[in-house]
Formats: structure tokens, C-alpha cells, sequence
């Protein structure tokens, strides 16, 4: 059998899932041509799908020293050291990508989120500013770009970025979801209850953000409100005690101090399990 069949039945094999296996005729055909780049790659791609990442980059190191201007390759090889958290290796990598590749919006994108993981956020956000030079339309960049103006307290700008990833993915909860929170710091409560109005729109059985948006009602005096929304988060996620618990504090504050005790004391057994 020859290389390219040992190939050919090496993808077969991928393509339905039965990775050991696959690896198995790849060996087989980089074993006929050691030269066989391909190979490498979906070599390296099962290794990934096994999780054996350290085994994928030294697929991926033969891959490069063969085809040295395959950007893929770099890319690919950059994943998988994210995967193993070694993120300067990865910033390296993305480097390269770059560097052949210079229009590629996604690399900068990628590169800024490792520069995130390493805790440099002037850098990540040069990244991601790059990234929405190249590519205008990437909600996905104004979004983490929104995210890390968000832990630099530049409240102003990540609003601003949140509407341009809503503006571009208005289908997206994320976004609202994250453009609420900065609200919530600004004390902008009104604000708030509109973006999680449109996350439990899209997404209506997420108890948390019935809970984010009873709390907004909290915070503006609105019981009624809030407890509405307790009540939701309550269907549906009735073995978690937060939401008694929380419900509990407004029937304090409302005064209704009987069903206050009897939520606080269901909260405490839920806790206890």
C-alpha cells in the first residue's frame, strides 16, 4: 500500500473519530515518506482531538521545518501550546502568523486573547484595535476589546464597544450580558433591565439573568419587580438556594418578614444538601 493510500485511510478513520486508529496509518505513511507534510498535519490534528497536545506541536514542528511559510501550520501549533497555557509560546507563534500573513484580523484577535491570559492588557487591546482595522465587521474583537477596557475601569469605552459587537451580532447574549454589568458598575440600573431584557429574549431559561435583572429591580426600589424575577430564577433552578436567599432579602426589605423567614429557611436546607 502506498503512502497516499495510508493517508487517504488515515482521514477515513478521522472522519469518524477513530483517532488511534487514524494515527496508526498516518504513522504508517510518514514511515513511506518522511517528507510527507500532510500527514504531519492530520497527525497532529488527531493528537489534538486525543488531547495529547505536547505530541500535536511536535507534529506541527515538522510540519514548519518542511513548509516554513505555512501559516496554518503556526497557528495550529499556537492552539495547542494555548492549550497547554504556555501563552508566550503561543504569542510566538501568532508572531508568525503575522508575519506571513499580515491581514489576518483573526491572528491579531488571537494573540491579543494571549496577551489577556498574561495579564497585558495595553497589549491586548493594541491587538484587538488591530484586529478591528483589518476586519470592521468583527464583533467578536470589539466584544474582548470591551472586556478588557472593562477591567481597566474605562467604563465609557466599553459601552461603546459593546454596542458596535451588538450592533454586528444582535443575536448574541453575550454582549448584552457583559454591556449589563458595566451598567450595574455606573449605577445605571434602568440600563441593566433593558440589555437583560434582551438576554432572557434570546435566551429564556437562563435563571442568572433573571437574577441580575431582579437585583437591578432591587436597587430601584422595585419589590415587585424583583420578586417577579426571584420567582423565575426559582422554576428554574429550584435546587440552588440563591435564589431563595435573595428573594428572601427583598421580602425584608418589603417588610413581609414571614416569607422572608420561610425563604431564608429554605435556603439554608437547599445549602446544607
Amino acid at each position: 500500500m502506498t503512502n497516499l493510500e495510508k493517508y487517504e485511510r488515515g482521514v477515513a478513520l478521522f472522519d469518524e473519530k477513530e483517532y488511534t486508529q487514524a494515527i496508526v496509518e498516518f504513522d504508517e505513511a510518514i514511515g513511506l515518506d518522511p517528507q510527507f507534510t500532510m500527514a504531519y498535519s492530520k497527525r497532529a490534528g488527531a493528537y489534538e482531538r486525543l488531547e495529547q497536545y505536547e505530541r500535536a506541536i511536535l507534529d506541527y514542528d515538522d510540519v514548519i521545518r518542511l513548509d516554513p511559510q505555512n501559516a496554518w501550520a503556526y497557528s495550529k501549533r499556537a492552539g495547542a501550546y494555548e492549550r497547554l497555557e504556555q501563552y508566550e509560546r503561543a504569542i510566538l507563534d501568532y508572531d508568525d502568523v503575522i508575519r506571513l500573513d499580515p491581514q489576518n484580523a483573526w491572528a491579531y484577535s488571537k494573540r491579543a486573547g494571549m496577551y489577556e491570559r498574561l495579564k497585558l492588557p495595553q497589549q491586548a487591546v493594541q491587538g484587538y484595535s488591530e484586529a478591528i482595522r483589518l476586519d470592521p465587521q468583527n464583533a467578536w474583537a470589539y466584544s474582548n476589546r470591551a472586556g478588557v477596557y472593562e477591567r481597566l475601569e474605562q467604563y465609557e469605552r466599553a459601552i461603546h464597544d459593546y454596542d458596535e459587537a451588538i450592533r454586528l451580532a444582535p443575536q448574541n447574549p453575550r454582549s448584552y450580558h457583559h454591556r449589563a454589568g458595566v451598567y450595574e458598575r455606573l449605577e445605571k440600573y434602568d440600563r441593566v433591565i433593558q440589555d437583560y431584557d434582551e438576554v432572557i429574549r434570546l435566551t429564556p431559561q437562563n435563571a442568572r439573568s433573571y437574577h441580575h435583572r431582579g437585583r437591578a429591580y432591587g436597587n430601584l426600589g422595585q419589590y415587585a419587580m424583583a420578586i417577579q424575577n426571584y420567582d423565575e430564577v426559582i422554576r428554574l433552578a429550584p435546587q440552588n438556594p440563591r435564589g431563595y436567599r435573595t428573594r428572601g432579602r427583598v421580602y425584608q426589605a418589603m417588610g413581609r418578614s414571614s416569607e422572608a423567614a420561610r425563604d431564608f429557611a429554605k435556603a439554608k436546607k437547599l445549602g446544607s444538601k
